[in-house]
């Protein structure tokens, strides 16, 4: 894929709060990809 793909996934990955209880979540596991 070219970098322009990632750009938009980056930009949110980046935008999210530090250590917010909303991504972070103790115990969970979850799979790289589907």
């Amino acid at each position: 894929q070219p970098l322009e793909f990632f750009q938009d996934m980056v930009r949110e990955v980046f935008a999210r709060s530090a250590y917010d209880p909303e991504v972070l979540r103790a115990g969970k596991r979850e799979p790289l990809s589907t």
